[in-house]
Order: C-alpha cells, then structure tokens, then sequence
C-alpha cells in the first residue's frame, strides 16, 4: 500500500472508530466498564494494523480519547495530505485541517517487512511556532 492511501485508510478507520465511541457512549445499557472495553477493542485492531508496536504511555490504545461529530479527531474528508518525504526506511507526512481548526499534523512512519507502519505524530503549535508531540 501506498503511503498516501495507508494514512487516508487508516484516517477512515479511526474516524469510524470515534463515532463507534460516540455510538457507545449513547448505549445506556453498558457500564462505563463495558464501553471503555468495546473501544479499546476496536481501536486495538486499527493500531496493530497501522502503528508501530511500542508503549506509547499516553497514547493508543490503552489510553483513548475521540472527539465529537463535528469535532473528530481523525476525518478524511478534513485532513489533507500535504507533503510526504521518504528517506529510506523512514519517511515523513505532513499534513493539514482547516476544520474544526486550522492545524497542521506530520506523522512520522517507518518501512517494515510488511510496509509502512505510523510511529508518531506531532502537531504545529502556531503559538510557540514549533513542531510539538502529539498523541495517536
């Protein structure tokens, strides 16, 4: 797969993935317990596809956060790949939204045996004007 058409996939899963959440998030029959299992299930599914395997302390899957309809974190339709740069065995993806703001993303990914997998992610802080961490 090429390297534009695994990040809009993987874009599309994680957007599928958030209105699973929000979906999930509405069912008043599941415990909190319950809800937070389901979608560290279905997130974990997307990350052993398209992350590299590392801890990621703060990161997916163990820790998840998703945004809103309107507000997603991850939307095909909003974010735009703008620049990608191979050197390598690694390359880099630079990305930008202009919904719900205006934000630029580089995601960082590595070639394994099987393909390019995302390694990490940062953001453009536009306030300190620098590339900062950020995570999956």
């Amino acid at each position: 797969m090429e390297i534009d058409e695994l990040m809009h996939s993987f874009f599309t899963e994680m957007n599928n993935w958030e209105r699973f959440c929000n979906q999930i998030d509405r069912e008043s029959t599941f415990s909190y317990e319950i809800k937070s299992k389901k979608q560290k299930d279905e997130v974990r599914k997307i990350t052993d596809k398209y992350l590299t395997k590392k801890e990621r302390k703060m990161g997916l899957p163990e820790y998840i956060s998703y945004g809103d309809e309107g507000s997603y974190s991850y939307n095909p339709d909003e974010e735009e790949i703008v620049v990608i740069e191979i050197i390598k065995n690694n390359a880099t993806v630079t990305t930008a939204r202009k919904k719900p703001i205006e934000q630029q993303y580089r995601y960082f990914l590595k070639k394994s045996k099987d393909g390019w997998l995302i390694d990490s992610k940062k953001r453009f802080s536009n306030w300190k004007g620098k590339w900062e961490s950020a995570i999956l």
